[in-house]
C-alpha cells in the first residue's frame, strides 16, 4: 500500500503528500465501524490524514462526517481526496490542533487512528514525527479531545498497537467509559496480535464486553475469509 494512491470501490486516496499512508489497519478500522450497523447523526475522526475512514465511513454511513487535521499537507491532499468523492457536500476537513480546537457540535460516534510510538526512535520528517509520535498528541490528550466532543450517548472506536490498547483503555475507565467490544487483529495464525480496536462509550452499561479475533492471512499467505468478507465492500480484489 506504498503507491501513490490507492484506489477502492467506490472512491480514491490520493496519499502523495501524506506524511502517513493508507494502511491495512487503518481500513480495518474503517471497515469494522463502517459494517456494525450503527445510526450516527454525524462522526468525527480525530487525526483525519488522507480522509481515508472519513470516506470509508462515507460509503455505508448516511451521515455529516467531520475530520480535523494537524498536519497542512495531509490536510490539503484529504480535502482533494474529498473533492473527488461522492460524498463531498457531507465531508469537511478542520486544519487545526485537536487539543485546542473546538469542531462545535458533539458526535455519536468518534474514529480514530492515532500515533503509535510514544518516546520510541522518531523519524527526521517532522511530518511523519506528527502522525505516528505522542510529541503531538498524547492519548491522554487525545482521550480528553474524545470525551469534549463525544455526545451523552455516543461512542468511540480507536486503533492501537496491541501492548498500548490496554493503557488507553485502563486511562478511559479511569474516565468513566466503558469498553462495548475490541477487535484483536493478527497477521496470521501463528503470529500474536499486534493491533487492537477498542469500542467505547460513555454511559455504562451492565453487559460484558465482547472479544472478537481477525487474522488477516492465513498460513498459506493468502487473505482470511473473514478478512475478505470484512473488505469486500472497499477493496476491488479481495
Amino acid at each position: 500500500m506504498s503507491n501513490n494512491y490507492f484506489r477502492f470501490r467506490e472512491f480514491i486516496i490520493e496519499q502523495q503528500h501524506c506524511s502517513m499512508k493508507v494502511t491495512t489497519e487503518a481500513c480495518i478500522l474503517g471497515a469494522w465501524f463502517a459494517g456494525k450497523g450503527l445510526s450516527p447523526s454525524r462522526i468525527l475522526d480525530i487525526g483525519s490524514g488522507t480522509g481515508l475512514l472519513m470516506m470509508m465511513m462515507a460509503q455505508r454511513c448516511d451521515c455529516p462526517i467531520d475530520g480535523i487535521e494537524i498536519e497542512q499537507s495531509s490536510h490539503a491532499q484529504s480535502m482533494t481526496n474529498i473533492a473527488l468523492s461522492p460524498w463531498k457536500d457531507r465531508l469537511q476537513v478542520s486544519n487545526e490542533d485537536a487539543r485546542t480546537h473546538s469542531m462545535g457540535h458533539s458526535y455519536d460516534l468518534i474514529v480514530t487512528n492515532p500515533p503509535f510510538y510514544e518516546k520510541s526512535l522518531a523519524s527526521a520528517d517532522r511530518g511523519k514525527n506528527l502522525a505516528m509520535h505522542d510529541s503531538g498528541l498524547t492519548l491522554a490528550q487525545l482521550l480528553e479531545v474524545i470525551l469534549r466532543h463525544l455526545s451523552p450517548d455516543g461512542s468511540f472506536g480507536i486503533l492501537l498497537p496491541t501492548d498500548r490498547s490496554v493503557l488507553f483503555e485502563e486511562m478511559a475507565m479511569e474516565k468513566g467509559c466503558v469498553t462495548i467490544d475490541r477487535l484483536l487483529v493478527k497477521q496470521s495464525p501463528a503470529h500474536g496480535h499486534f493491533r487492537t480496536i477498542l469500542h467505547m462509550q460513555k454511559r455504562n452499561s451492565q453487559k460484558e464486553a465482547k472479544a472478537f479475533e481477525l487474522v488477516i492471512r492465513e498460513s498459506d499467505g493468502g487473505y482470511s475469509e473473514a478478512f475478505r468478507s470484512m473488505m469486500r465492500p472497499y477493496y476491488l480484489s479481495v
